[in-house]
């Protein structure tokens, strides 16, 4: 989408911005002022930094020694312009996944408050796969750590309203600990769901391998009731090592474009609730 990809397109800026301090920057959608830029230099001495975006044939201009241009598009194109593209048209749904949670962490970085992972898959599962809300979320929480290391799952759980019926985080929930799969849930959900899934099922593991004290040093910012709570479902060891072996098949399966969400999906549970 639009924001999506200005938001990509700011981060490329921003890196080539900081490269040298004789650049200026240049944003349009009008390929005649973007040409006209390209090979306009100042008294200064500075250099364009052109960004002409929703681009709907090709253009491709010389781009003088020192200047910089960066097309963006809404619509495919038959045929890309020549030189590095980022082509997000055909990116599968957990390489887009990862591509987004890799930001958001960065950005916290940057930001001075870290991410915890926790954290970082209940806001995604809250939030679901839209950078730009993710984004605004992660605003908020950096404003209200300001006496916090890091932004941890408490913050989030505190700050972030879901913005879907039911968060993938609380699905994840219960497919896991009460082997329960919402009615609601489509073929398209299983890729944004395996991340939830698997904290999850590494949950468990931990607390059927780690002694009380160990558990609480892995997991600090576990509320005391949540892991109650968990400790009373009585799940074995083998429930958790079958469930993450079962979760890795299907993800398997997945990536490989051999069966789609819902299949996998299926899949997983029948052989979850076989354990």
């Amino acid at each position: 989408n639009d924001e999506e990809r200005q938001a990509i397109a700011d981060y490329i800026i921003r890196i080539i911005l900081k490269s040298n301090d004789n650049l200026r920057l240049v944003k349009t959608e009008d390929p005649e002022i973007a040409q006209n830029e390209l090979y306009c230099f100042s008294l200064l001495g500075d250099y364009p930094v052109i960004y002409l975006d929703k681009i709907k044939k090709i253009f491709t201009p010389s781009v003088p020694r020192g200047a910089f241009l960066i097309l963006g598009m809404s619509k495919p194109m038959a045929k890309l312009p020549e030189g590095v593209t980022l082509d997000l048209s055909k990116e599968k749904p957990w390489d887009k996944d990862k591509r987004i949670k890799d930001q958001i962490v960065s950005k916290a970085q940057a930001a001075g408050k870290p991410l915890d992972h926790p954290a970082l898959e209940y806001l995604f599962g809250a939030i679901g796969p839209d950078q730009a809300l993710l984004e605004r979320e992660l605003e908020k929480l950096i404003c209200f750590a300001q006496d916090k290391k890091s932004i941890d799952l408490t913050s989030v759980q505190t700050l972030v309203m879901p913005s879907v019926q039911q968060s993938t985080w609380q699905i994840a929930e219960q497919i896991v600990w009460e082997k329960r799969l919402p009615k609601q849930i489509s073929s398209n959900d299983f890729p944004v769901l395996v991340g939830s899934i698997r904290y999850q099922l590494e949950l468990g593991l931990a607390l059927c391998t780690l002694t009380p004290e160990q558990f609480q040093e892995h997991y600090p910012k576990l509320r005391p009731r949540a892991v109650d709570k968990y400790r009373n479902c009585h799940l074995p060891l083998s429930f958790f090592e079958k469930g993450l072996q079962a979760l890795y098949k299907a993800e398997r399966l997945f990536k490989d474009g051999i069966s789609n969400g819902g299949l996998c999906l299926d899949l997983f549970m029948g052989q979850l609730c076989s354990t």
